[in-house]
């Protein structure tokens, strides 16, 4: 793909020539379009340097999966291609930008606990792109107008949807295992409509939210992640307890799209017993 041709020609179809736009434009239109890389955070020290260092070349892009210092390098490279002033600015592991336009500085920084890069691509406001000054006040309300401007966020919000999701569920569901269970349930409902460019990386992300979303602070759920670098298989597995029953949950993968769904026990300990799969235990994920 040749994300430089195609940017331009999407902002010459929406007219959006103001500069803080653009910006704003190609901060969107890169979190629809990357995933951060789901074999990061499982390889080998030697290979997560080899990610690090990886670029993106904006006029022939092969790969989609991105992390903080390719994302940063390419969203500087893209600004620069519009004539847009910024800079990458290195922090501990981990790389952000900044950029100036008519002597005004903004903030942005799509993959910093994959916020961005998992709101964009469920429709939520984001979180990190803003103005650097003012430090609050009308920063939110500079960014909504920008995304009013070039058509983000512009029918019924997500947000809006899930609290009246939230909403019927208690009425119908007084009682909290029942509750609890047809939670999951809904969690799949909204899952399983497909998606561009929803990874393993971002449906896990948002499965936490929504966890935490409808169950509240105080609950915990123990999960499992299982994988295969090489055919590029991610599975991750939830134990849901209720009273004295044991329910269990998985998603991954099916016909090209990643979905959310209930599975027998046995399902997961064949998981656990296949010598081509990887398993990592986190204990304990709050939700």
């Amino acid at each position: 793909m040749n994300l430089v041709e195609l940017l331009t020609e999407e902002l010459k179809q929406k007219n959006i020539v103001d500069k803080v736009l653009i910006a704003r434009y190609i901060y969107i239109r890169l979190g629809q379009l990357f995933e951060y890389d789901p074999s990061f955070n499982v390889e080998t020290k030697k290979r997560q340097k080899e990610i690090a260092a990886k670029r993106v070349n904006p006029f022939y892009v092969t790969d989609f999966n991105i992390v903080c210092f390719s994302w940063a390098d390419l969203y500087c490279e893209l600004l620069k291609i519009f004539r847009i002033e910024g800079k990458v600015v290195p922090s501990i592991g981990h790389d952000y930008v900044t950029y100036t336009i008519d002597n005004k500085d903004y903030f942005a920084d799509l993959t910093i606990e994959l916020k961005d890069i998992c709101n964009i691509k469920f429709g939520f406001a984001t979180e990190k792109n803003f103005p650097i000054i003012p430090i609050s006040g009308s920063r939110k309300k500079d960014v909504e107008e920008w995304d009013k401007k070039i058509g983000y966020r512009t029918n019924m919000n997500p947000e809006t949807v899930l609290e009246m999701l939230k909403k019927e569920l208690q009425e119908q569901y007084p009682e909290k295992e029942d509750y609890y269970i047809n939670v999951y349930k809904i969690i799949g409902y909204i899952l399983n409509f497909p998606r561009e460019n929803v990874t393993s990386t971002s449906g896990r992300k948002y499965i936490y939210h929504l966890l935490k979303y409808f169950l509240g602070e105080e609950y915990s759920v123990k999960t499992s992640t299982f994988y295969n670098i090489e055919n590029d298989i991610y599975i991750q597995a939830y134990k849901l307890k209720l009273l004295d029953q044991k329910r269990f949950f998985v998603y991954q993968r099916k016909n090209n799209n990643y979905q959310f769904q209930e599975v027998q026990e046995n399902n997961i300990k064949i998981l656990a017993r296949m010598k081509t799969l990887k398993s990592r235990y986190v204990q304990n994920v709050v939700a």
